[in-house]
This record gives structure tokens, C-alpha cells and sequence, in this order.
């Protein structure tokens, strides 16, 4: 099997490199990578099957060029409200499977705007195989499918203020606090103001009760259109410590984060700070996963939580979706939400030896 990781180098996408390399079967793993000199020093600590390109993922031809011959390309070049897009389209281009991480329903949207495309092409493209969304979306299905007509499913996550440090993730940190995101109500998609719908939600330790509102992902977008009878779904999200997240939203209520311009300022100013403020409190990052409905004439609740370091626990499910993608155990052509192609016990029992553990409760 042989794959190319566009993004390979930064912050997420080297540990989707380790994970692919470790795997049996693997021949060769590209890192493509603009900082060509990183991608090197990667491929230089691993040893084979990795090696390393230079590729601009601003340049079409480039890309496509880069990802042709591979079985599959992974897509961790970021903010995805910009990229996913280009990624997908170039693999589509190549006849080559992509998966990605990307986060934003911008992004979402427009890869699987993409589905004409792809079956022509005859390639599956997996939009949002990461943490959140991701992992989000497979245990929303397991939920869903342990029921006999689920009704409700409510997304949180948290993200530690030490976790991942890349420019992307600062940027699409503020992207999704600000104007207008979409969630689900009343059985259909409406628009909610960003860093609104305050609730406290409990998370596994270290974090515990936080604060989250909503926030601009992909999973109101793509989940009930992949299981049926749903009324309701929810994704909010918080930064842990939590008084980051208000500062967020108070820059953004008072006018000072709007507009590509203002965003890209303060996600600069944010990548610039925080790595200097007291580290070793908040460098995990994790989600709970709420689904009720009826079973068998009862009400029916089951949770599901993880916690992890960020690059691990959204890397490491990318990697393998792109191993099972290679390996022909997906067999639909098109684009795709995880949930729609991926069986979700089979996928995430994968992942436990990977390091990637999902807990399940049932209330």
C-alpha cells in the first residue's frame, strides 16, 4: 500500500505519517509538504517506508501530480475552509482515494459537493475522518443503531489550550467562533449564532465540567441526512481553560473578530501567545457524544466520551480510514461523511490498539 500525506509535516499530519509507517503492508508513505526542509527531517527520523516532496497545495497541477500513482491521499492541510476543497478535487483529478481531517462545514459541504465527480472517477473521498468531526460521527451512529428509532444526538467538544499548537488550528479556532453556524432542530438545518447556547457539560478527567457553546463544524451538516428519524442535533464546543473561549466570543460580540482580515490577526496573535503563558494543564483534547431515542417502547440515552492528545486521537482515525480505504474494505464510490460508509464497531475496535480508546455508557 502506498500513501501520500499532503500536510504531512505539520502538527497533525506527522502523526498520521508514524501511524501509516507502522502499519504491515505499507511500501511507502510520501510526505508532501511546502517546508520541504521538515518534511526531510521526518522521513529522515522514520526511515523507510517514509520519504518526502515539496509540493504547493495552491497549485493545482502540483497537486495533482504529487498525489497520482498512490492508493490513497490524506489530506491534513489546513484551515480546510480553504483547502479541502483543492485536496479533494486534486485526488478526484489523480483517481486516487482521499481522506481528511477537515473540521469546518464549509469544507464539508463542498466536498461532498463532490460526489458527482468522484464516482465518475471511481474514488471514494471520506470528508472529515478525524476527532471532531470523525470519531464524533461514528459513535453518534453506533448510538443511533443501538436503538430502535434515536431522536437526539448532542456533540461537545474541548480543546486544550496546550494541545496543538499549528497556525491551522488557531485559525479554524476563530473561524468557527464567529458569525452564524448551523445546527439541526425540529428536524431540519437552521442557522445559530456562534458562541451562543452556553451550557456546562461533563467530560472525562483531567478537563470535567466545561463550558461550550455552539461552533461552526461539520456534524449538524452531514448526520441527519446519514441516519433517519433524527429531530435534533447539536455540536458545541469550549477551550479548556474556559476562560479562553469567553475571551473568544467577547472579541467577536464587541466587532473586533470579523471579516477574513480581523481573523487571520488574531489567530496570528493567539499562535504567537499562548504557547508563552504558563504550560502543562491543558494538553489534552476530547469530546462526549449524547444519543436518546426509543428502544423497545423505552427511552433509551447512551454516551459516549474521549481524551486524548489532539494529534492522536484526530490523526490516528484518518490513518487508518485511509488503510481500510486501500485495503478495499470500503466499497462505495462517491464522497462521503464517515458515518455513511464506515461501520463504526469494527472501525473503532481498529483503533484500540492504535491507541485511540472511545468509552461507552448506557443511561
Amino acid at each position: 500500500m502506498r500513501f501520500v500525506v499532503l500536510g504531512g509535516a505539520g502538527d497533525m499530519g506527522n502523526q498520521a505519517v508514524r501511524t501509516l509507517a507502522s502499519q504491515p503492508g505499507v511500501s511507502e508513505v510520501m510526505v508532501a509538504e511546502l517546508n520541504l526542509t521538515a518534511a526531510q527531517e521526518l522521513a529522515g527520523e522514520l526511515g523507510d517506508p517514509v520519504r518526502a516532496c515539496r509540493v504547493d497545495a495552491t497549485d493545482h497541477q502540483a497537486l495533482v501530480e504529487t498525489i497520482r500513482g498512490y492508493d490513497v491521499a490524506l489530506g491534513f492541510v489546513g484551515p480546510f475552509v480553504y483547502f479541502e476543497g483543492p485536496q479533494a478535487r486534486a485526488a478526484i483529478e489523480a483517481g486516487v482515494h482521499y481522506v481528511s481531517i477537515a473540521d469546518d462545514y464549509e469544507a464539508a459541504r463542498e466536498a461532498l459537493a463532490l460526489d458527482d465527480a468522484a464516482k465518475k472517477a471511481g474514488v471514494a473521498v471520506l470528508t472529515g475522518l478525524g476527532n471532531c468531526p470523525g470519531l464524533t460521527n461514528l459513535v453518534a451512529k453506533k448510538g443511533a443503531l443501538a436503538m430502535s428509532q434515536p431522536r437526539r444526538i448532542h456533540i461537545a467538544w474541548f480543546g486544550g489550550a496546550d494541545d496543538a499548537g499549528g497556525y491551522a488550528n488557531y485559525r479554524h479556532a476563530v473561524h468557527i467562533f464567529c458569525g452564524k453556524v448551523p445546527s439541526f432542530r425540529g428536524g431540519r438545518e437552521v442557522l445559530v449564532r456562534s458562541g451562543s447556547g452556553k451550557e456546562t457539560v461533563q467530560f472525562p478527567p483531567p478537563c470535567g465540567r466545561l463550558p461550550v457553546y455552539h461552533t461552526g463544524h461539520a456534524e449538524p451538516v452531514t448526520i441527519p441526512g446519514n441516519i433517519a428519524g433524527l429531530e435534533t442535533v447539536t455540536l458545541k464546543g469550549g477551550i479548556w481553560p474556559a476562560w479562553l473561549a469567553r475571551a473568544g466570543i467577547l472579541l467577536e460580540r464587541v466587532g473586533l473578530v470579523r471579516g477574513e482580515r480581523s481573523q487571520r490577526f488574531w489567530a496570528a496573535t493567539f499562535h504567537r501567545l499562548l504557547p508563552r503563558l504558563p504550560r502543562g494543564k491543558c494538553t489534552v483534547s476530547g469530546f462526549r457524544v449524547d444519543v436518546y431515542g426509543e428502544q423497545d417502547g423505552r427511552q433509551a440515552h447512551r454516551w459516549y466520551t474521549c481524551v486524548g492528545r489532539m494529534k492522536n486521537i484526530t490523526s490516528i482515525p484518518a490513518a487508518l480510514g485511509a488503510v481500510v480505504l486501500a485495503q478495499g474494505e470500503i466499497a462505495e464510490r462517491g464522497a462521503f461523511a464517515p458515518e455513511a460508509v464506515i461501520d463504526p464497531g469494527p472501525f473503532l475496535a481498529k483503533l484500540e490498539p492504535l491507541g485511540v480508546k472511545v468509552e461507552e455508557d448506557e443511561g
